[in-house]
């Protein structure tokens, strides 16, 4: 799934009331934490002579 589609469905049932808040945050942090994996890990493959600092 796409990132913006997942966005939309997780505040989608938030305003349905279906998902509570705290999961909302929950799962938005996760998502975050994901693709700030993903850009490091890019950013790091690709200068393979950095000291990662």
């Amino acid at each position: 799934m796409e990132l913006g589609q997942e966005l939309e469905d997780i505040l989608d049932s938030h305003k349905k009331g279906t998902l509570s808040t705290e999961e909302a945050v929950k799962r938005l942090s996760t998502i975050i934490a994901r693709e700030m994996r993903e850009i490091l890990g890019a950013s790091a493959n690709s200068h393979p002579n950095s000291s990662g600092k």
